[in-house]
């Protein structure tokens, strides 16, 4: 829990992302489904790491994982994690210029 709370910049930001795209929908329809997808994978990506970074550590005390398994297993989910980050900030970069008229 302390983890995440220590997520929670991160997950109110996330929360103003799914709330506004529905309010901007009509007017840029697909800028707010690329916020709506980005948000939903950085909250998802924030929760997942967090959750399995939690259970890496109790699981190495409690199964006698070895360092170099939970390093691994650690580094795995961070690799994951960030690639998923940053999948989720390059589809809010595409939302932002998305629809945006050429000037002549």
């Amino acid at each position: 829990m302390q983890q995440l709370l220590s997520q929670s910049p991160i997950l109110l930001a996330g929360l103003l992302g799914l709330i506004l795209p529905p309010i901007f929908w009509k007017r840029c329809p697909a800028a707010s489904l690329l916020t709506l997808i980005a948000t939903l994978i950085l909250l998802f990506a924030t929760v997942a790491v967090v959750g399995l970074q939690t259970y890496f550590a109790s699981a190495r005390m409690e199964q006698g994982w070895t360092m170099t398994q939970y390093s691994e297993l650690s580094g795995a989910v961070g690799l994951l994690g960030g690639l998923s980050r940053a999948l989720a900030i390059g589809l809010l970069v595409i939302a932002v210029f998305t629809g945006r008229k050429r000037v002549s």
